[in-house]
C-alpha cells in the first residue's frame, strides 16, 4: 500500500491530486511520508516522522512504524520530518524558533507557514496539493549534508522571503 501511494505521488509531478484518497488528510499524510522517504541526512538518529498538534494527518501517519507524536516541550532531535498541525497555529513562531535550531524539515498547511520560517508548505487548491519549499531552509540543510531528492524539488514551487 505504501509503495502504491509513493509511486502514485511520483507520477503526479507538480500537483498531487487529492482524488484516490478518502480525504485531504490522507493525501497530506501520503505527501509527508513521501517527503520523509526522499530526504536523506547524515544523522543516523534522525529516523522519525514526528507530529505536533491535533489533526487527522497524524492519524493517517500512524500506519508508519517511524511515527512519533510530540508535544511542544519535547526535543525534536530524533525527527527528520515534523508535521505541524493547524491546531498549533497560535504557537507556530515558538515552535519554529525551537525547530530551526535543530536540523529538521518542518511541514504544515498553516497559512503563511513559510514566512514564519517553516520548510515545506502543503497547499490545497482545486483538490490538488501543491508543495512550496522555503529556499533558505532547504539551502541551509543541504549545506549541512542533507540530500533533498530532486523529485521533491521538481514538484515544488520555491518560496523566497523578501528581506
Amino acid at each position: 500500500m505504501k509503495k502504491k501511494i509513493l509511486i502514485t505521488l511520483f507520477f503526479l509531478s507538480y500537483n498531487a491530486i487529492c482524488y484516490g484518497f478518502s480525504n485531504q488528510y490522507e493525501a497530506k499524510a501520503a505527501w509527508v511520508n513521501f517527503i520523509f522517504q526522499n530526504i536523506q541526512t547524515n544523522h543516523n538518529n534522525k529516523n522519525l516522522i514526528c507530529t505536533l498538534g491535533l489533526d487527522s494527518v497524524g492519524l493517517f501517519l500512524k500506519d508508519n512504524n517511524n511515527i512519533k507524536e510530540k508535544i511542544i516541550d519535547e526535543n525534536f532531535h530524533n525527527c527528520r520530518v515534523l508535521y505541524i498541525s493547524n491546531s498549533e497555529e497560535n504557537n507556530i513562531t515558538d515552535i519554529l524558533r525551537i525547530t530551526n535550531k535543530s536540523e529538521i524539515i518542518t511541514i504544515s498547511d498553516i497559512e503563511r507557514f513559510l514566512s514564519y520560517g517553516g520548510s515545506i508548505k502543503l497547499n490545497i487548491q482545486n483538490n490538488r496539493i501543491h508543495l512550496y519549499l522555503n529556499k533558505t531552509n532547504i539551502f541551509n540543510l543541504e549545506s549541512k549534508g542533507w540530500i533533498i531528492d530532486s523529485n521533491i524539488k521538481n514538484m515544488s514551487t520555491t518560496y523566497e522571503q523578501n528581506e
